[in-house]
């Protein structure tokens, strides 16, 4: 599980339960909520810049001059909850946030 690193500081950070990459509204709504793949987007953003990959996120945001290039970062898991060793969790494989970008991209098309 992500709160199970063993750097402290990431620890905290991962560990936070208000995290929009802790959580996935579309299960209740059913349907994309724009400001919430922002905020994960953001938070997406913020970790992969603390983790060194800040030129990256520079050069799709337009650093230099550059054209902005249209994007969202997400946070996806195929099989949901991570695997206890060589079993899946209690709820078997269910994935979790896998469809936001297709999501994401209907809404901007105005398809959703």
């Amino acid at each position: 599980m992500l709160r199970d690193v063993d750097d402290v500081e990431l620890k905290r950070i991962m560990s936070n339960p208000g995290a929009a990459f802790m959580r996935d509204p579309s299960l209740e709504s059913g349907s994309y909520d724009n400001a919430d793949g922002e905020l994960l987007s953001l938070e997406i953003e913020s970790l992969l810049t603390k983790l060194g990959a800040q030129d990256f996120v520079l050069l799709l945001g337009g650093a230099q001059g550059a054209r902005q290039l249209p994007h969202r970062f997400f946070a996806v898991s195929v099989l949901g909850q991570s695997p206890d060793g060589d079993k899946l969790s209690r709820l078997g494989i269910s994935p979790y946030r896998i469809v936001d970008p297709l999501k994401w991209l209907f809404d901007t098309k105005g398809i959703l």
